[in-house]
């Protein structure tokens, strides 16, 4: 935080994304999943065996607009 913050005179804020936002569900059929990973990697779309570059997407496109620290910005 303090080498960031050292970059910008700007103000910064810094959150903990919550466990749960980021990584797959529990509920999730993990060899089905594999199985749309390895489907669409086989279609040579860019990512598509990341399970990692999922969460993030999955992050991005569903749970970063409830983030606290944003909810005070204009939607």
């Amino acid at each position: 935080r303090r080498r960031i913050s050292a970059l910008t005179h700007a103000a910064i804020e810094f959150g903990v994304i919550p466990r749960d936002w980021w990584f797959q569900p529990s509920w999730i059929d993990e060899p089905k999943a594999a199985a749309g990973r390895k489907k669409m990697q086989d279609q040579g779309i860019i990512y598509a065996s990341s399970v990692s570059y999922r969460n993030m997407c999955r992050f991005n496109n569903g749970f970063f607009k409830h983030e606290l620290l944003l909810l005070k910005y204009k939607r």
